[in-house]
């Protein structure tokens, strides 16, 4: 049967005798389980690849992902997302996201919490069969938009890869936010 731990905190009580009164104090530190099998070390980076859908976008995309861990129970990713829009736009996604697990797991999941920024990127081609003719002029157009991201994801360690799926609601502030829903595949280097 699989132990879980949530929030990896442990609190210790620890008595204190003076000659006038005893006090009993409360102290938080880092739990003797900060780095269970299935949470990366300090230093460990990942890479992967997977599929992705966005509600803002409504269409499916492909993504690739970078993860390195900060500290104990600090990481740090970035993921690059193009989506496959089937017409004359295109449209594609950079993340910067930090994790920090709030549900380990010695044999099962690591379930981490996720915050960061979103940047979107779009353009549209004129593919118009009037573009030049009798001097009409079709411009590209373009444009960008930065927001903020938070979600969730879990983690299963598996035979030398990772399984990651994560939900992600994107854009928060800006002019394109929705939800993004993804699953990749990633190994360690």
């Amino acid at each position: 049967m699989a132990s879980y731990m949530l929030i990896p905190v442990v609190a210790n009580a620890q008595m204190a005798n003076s000659d006038d009164e005893s006090r009993t104090s409360l102290t938080a530190s880092p739990s003797l389980l900060l780095n269970p099998p299935h949470v990366p070390a300090v230093g460990e980076m990942m890479a992967g690849a997977g599929l992705k859908y966005s509600t803002h976008v409504e269409d499916p995309g492909l993504y690739v992902l970078f993860g390195y861990q900060i500290a104990e129970m600090i990481g740090a990713y970035m993921n690059f997302s193009y989506f496959f829009t089937g017409s004359d736009y295109t449209i594609w996604t950079l993340d910067f996201m930090g994790r920090y697990p709030v549900v380990m797991s010695d044999t099962g999941p690591v379930i981490y919490v996720t915050a960061g920024l979103n940047y979107l990127s779009w353009s549209f081609d004129y593919d118009d069969e009037f573009c030049g003719v009798f001097g009409i002029v079709c411009p590209d157009a373009s444009a960008s938009d930065v927001g903020l991201n938070g979600g969730g994801l879990v983690e299963w360690a598996m035979n030398g890869f990772k399984l990651i799926v994560q939900a992600n609601l994107v854009g928060l502030g800006g002019d394109s936010s929705g939800l993004e829903i993804g699953a990749a595949a990633a190994i360690g280097l």
